[in-house]
C-alpha cells in the first residue's frame, strides 16, 4: 500500500481555501438563492393571478346582482317571466309550429343555422315561414299565438298580402321567427350542430 502524504504550501492552502469559498458560493447560490428567487417570483405571478381573478368575480357579482335587480323590477311591472328553455328545445319549437300553423291554409318553413352568442350563453333558433289564411283576423290569431306560444321568440320581417280587401280575402304571411334557448354547458354540442 502507497501512502502519499505531502505538506501543503502556503500558497496551496490558500488556493484550496479560495477553492472552497468558491465552491460553497455556486452551491448556495444554485441551491438556495436560485429557487428562494423563482419562488418568491412564482408567489408573486400567483398572487397577481388571484387579484385578478378576484375583480373578474367581483365584477360578475355586481353584475349578477344588477341583472337580479332589474328582472325584480321588470317582474315588479308586470313584464313577462317566461323562461327561456334549455338547449336543444327544436322538438318542442317543432310542437309549438304545428299547432299554430294548422289554423292556417298552407304553409312552408325554413329553418337557418343556429346562431350563438359571443359569450356562448344563448343560442338563437331561427325559422323563416310563409303561411296562407282564409282572413286577416285568422292570419292575426295565428301570429298571436305564435307570439305567446310559451317560449321565448322574436317576429320580425312580417309581412301581410292581402288577395283584395283585407277584411275578407285570404291572405298571405311571410315573417321569421327567432327562438331563444340558454345554452348552459352544452357549447360543444351547439358547435357541432
Amino acid at each position: 500500500m502507497i501512502v502519499l502524504s505531502r505538506d501543503f504550501s502556503k500558497r496551496e492552502k490558500v488556493l484550496l481555501a479560495v477553492l472552497a469559498a468558491l465552491l460553497l458560493v455556486v452551491f448556495y447560490y444554485t441551491q438556495v438563492w436560485v429557487p428562494y428567487t423563482e419562488g418568491i417570483a412564482q408567489a408573486r405571478a400567483d398572487q397577481t393571478a388571484a387579484e385578478d381573478e378576484i375583480l373578474v368575480q367581483e365584477a360578475l357579482a355586481q353584475r349578477r346582482d344588477s341583472m337580479e335587480t332589474e328582472l325584480q323590477e321588470l317582474l315588479a311591472q308586470g313584464a313577462d317571466a317566461t323562461p327561456i328553455p334549455e338547449f336543444d328545445n327544436a322538438k318542442n319549437v317543432m310542437k309549438v309550429l304545428n299547432t299554430v300553423l294548422a289554423q292556417a291554409t298552407s304553409y312552408t318553413l325554413s329553418f337557418k343555422d343556429l346562431a350563438i352568442s359571443e359569450d356562448s350563453s344563448l343560442v338563437r333558433r331561427s325559422v323563416s315561414m310563409t303561411f296562407s289564411s282564409e282572413s286577416y283576423a285568422e292570419a292575426k290569431a295565428i301570429l298571436t299565438s305564435l307570439q305567446e306560444c310559451g317560449y321565448r321568440c322574436q317576429l320580425g320581417n312580417l309581412a301581410i298580402e292581402p288577395e283584395g280587401d283585407l277584411r275578407t280575402s285570404p291572405v298571405h304571411v311571410t315573417l321569421s321567427v327567432v327562438f331563444f334557448e340558454s345554452n348552459g354547458d352544452s357549447v360543444s354540442e351547439v358547435s357541432a350542430a
